[in-house]
């Protein structure tokens, strides 16, 4: 019965070997904010804090995310998670802690892109040009299919007068390859990021909305970074480059406002016409929005129509404004009076929004109406050149 059971137990010695001895691979391949990445195994419970140090990094709590990810690197010390705990000391913020997690790190991992990418934003910080690009340089070095430590570098090469360079460096990236076929389709993502940044700087109309098109349909993940460019092109007085970035991209409600400057700016009607259109989604601040778009674009007809729609409903002195805005655009002065005179809108214009008077009184004195102007707002009236 003992050798019997020696037996036994010897049996489940030799079937648990291999699982004991089995290690876990020094690095995988994963996607990390939907880029590629290779880094070392992390252990369930590290992962655990990992999360949760994120999760308080994203509400802001950065001293309790300092706190787990150290604690995630408890098990294995990971470089992305050192890097994410320094650049949450940065925001405490502790930038000799920060430091000290950084250099640490590089010691024993100098070709971490986090790491790199961390100590670039603290050179910034001190002001260290030379330091931020050899960091930035580095990262991209130690990282070739990510486009973050590229973005950041093309950013400063920006930001210092060198557009040359950056668009030297997203043409190198775009044109590169890797045998790696596991990663084929992240790296597409990856060039077709590079391509849309080179697309901005070099103000190509056609391609920024091509390849803006392209990327969102691969990785709609991304529609928040196309945005971005939009608004940069925008910044830089590009309208129809803002336009065609933004054309690539489904419509969005809180983006109305945006895409309707624009459309406008790159002098688009219909476009700007379908988006006045999109405004009014049956509310009284819909129709009024769509009212004030109807205006911009020059149709003061229908600005009023649809003001006048509010107006009976809510007798909402905005809707009433916009009604007296839409007759002075199209010099009906006597028509302007009479809403003016007309009750309950007298009796409701003294508790008007300082913005509705605001829009008013200026219409009034462009309107060349001094003498009422006057009347209704003495102040814009006594400052308006005669």
């Amino acid at each position: 019965m003992r050798s019997h059971l020696r037996q036994t137990w010897l049996l489940l010695g030799l079937l648990a070997l291999p699982a004991c001895t089995r290690r876990p691979p020094e690095t995988i391949a994963r996607v990390v904010g939907a880029t590629a990445r290779r880094g070392p195994w992390v252990p369930p419970s590290g992962y655990e804090f990992f999360v949760r140090a994120e999760l308080q990094a994203e509400q802001g709590a950065f001293q309790s995310a300092v706190e787990l990810y150290e604690r995630a690197r408890s098990g294995i010390d990971d470089p992305y998670v050192r890097a994410r705990e320094a650049d949450a000391a940065l925001h405490i913020p502790n930038v000799q802690l920060a430091t000290s997690l950084v250099e640490e790190g590089l010691r024993d991992t100098p070709d971490s892109e986090a790491l790199l990418l961390v100590r670039a934003r603290i050179a910034a910080l001190s002001h260290d040009d030379a330091l931020e690009e050899s960091s930035l340089r580095q990262a991209v070095a130690a990282a070739p299919l990510s486009t973050e430590s590229l973005f950041a570098l093309t950013h400063f090469l920006e930001a210092h007068a060198r557009e040359e360079e950056a668009i030297a460096l997203l043409d190198q990236f775009a044109s590169a390859r890797t045998s790696d076929t596991s990663l084929e389709r992240a790296r597409l993502v990856a060039v077709l990021r590079a391509e849309l940044a080179r697309a901005v700087l070099m103000h190509d109309v056609a391609r920024g909305g091509r390849v803006a098109r392209q990327l969102v349909t691969l990785s709609p993940v991304h529609r928040p970074e196309i945005l971005q460019f939009a608004l940069q092109a925008q910044a830089s007085h590009e309208p129809l480059l803002a336009h065609a970035v933004l054309r690539a991209l489904p419509i969005q409600t809180r983006e109305l406002g945006l895409r309707f400057e624009v459309a406008l700016a790159a002098h688009d009607g219909s476009a700007a016409e379908a988006i006045a259109l999109a405004f009014d989604d049956g509310t009284p601040a819909g129709a009024l929005a769509s009212a004030a778009r109807w205006l911009a674009l020059g149709d003061s007809e229908r600005a009023e129509e649809t003001a006048n729609g509010v107006w009976l409903v809510t007798r909402d002195t905005e809707a009433r404004t916009l009604m007296l805005r839409a007759r002075l655009a199209r010099n009906d002065l006597h028509g302007a009076l009479a809403l003016l005179d007309a009750a309950p809108f007298a009796d409701a214009w003294p508790s008007a929004s300082p913005a509705d008077r605001s829009a008013l009184c200026e219409a009034l004195v462009v309107g060349a109406l001094p003498a009422l102007a006057r009347e209704v707002c003495p102040p814009i009236a006594e400052t308006a050149p005669h």
